[in-house]
């Protein structure tokens, strides 16, 4: 009788301590490893989130490097250019001058056809002619007009034709050729002294 009681005790108190073993491996921090489980899931996944935002940064500064090369080729590109200017505005200097001088040519022919003009006018016409205003007032353009007849008189002045001596000589070319000349006496008191000087001190003025 007393051995099967003892038994069944002793099965009971198996039961009862299969029963504890189990409640104390489902203990209390089997929730905190689960969070904590699911803390590293999200971290692994923020991990992978950085990994490709480093690739896209990595993107960026292969455009950037691209960026700089092309920025440093320009530079140099500039410098070769400046390099360059002294002789470009050599060139431009150049192309200024021959423009210049080809609308020279024009000049110096419309001055010839005046200085015919004025010649056939002192042809015809019974009263004496001379330049009008400053129109003619370089010594070789005046010595080109006395020698080809057209004016009856020489018209200048020390201040625009070179200085005195420049006009002394235009007024000797002019006698020569039987002309005489009239000073312009134009400007301030300092240029009306030149000229009053030189009427008063060359032969061929009339007043």
């Amino acid at each position: 009788m007393h051995r099967p009681r003892l038994l069944a005790l002793s099965l009971a108190a198996m039961a009862v301590g299969l029963a504890t073993v189990g409640a104390v491996a489902a203990g209390p921090y089997d929730s905190e490893i689960a969070a904590n489980e699911d803390d590293i899931v999200a971290q692994h996944d923020a991990i992978v989130a950085q990994h490709d935002a480093i690739a896209g940064f990595g993107d960026e500064l292969v455009d950037i490097d691209a960026r700089i090369a092309e920025a440093e080729a320009l530079i140099a590109a500039g410098d070769d250019d400046l390099l360059l200017l002294p002789v470009q505005i050599e060139l431009l200097a150049d192309q200024f001058a021959e423009i210049l001088f080809s609308r020279n040519e024009p000049a110096a022919l419309r001055h010839q056809m005046a200085i015919d003009a004025y010649a056939e006018l002192r042809r015809t016409v019974a009263v004496d002619s001379i330049s009008a205003g400053n129109t003619v007032v370089e010594f070789p353009a005046m010595a080109d007009a006395i020698s080809r007849g057209a004016w009856s008189r020489l018209r200048c002045d020390p201040c625009n034709v070179g200085g005195i001596a420049a006009a002394t000589s235009a007024m000797a070319l002019a006698r020569a050729h039987g002309l005489k000349t009239e000073l312009q006496s134009y400007g301030y008191p300092l240029s009306q002294a030149a000229n009053l000087h030189v009427m008063l001190g060359v032969a061929g003025c009339s007043y």
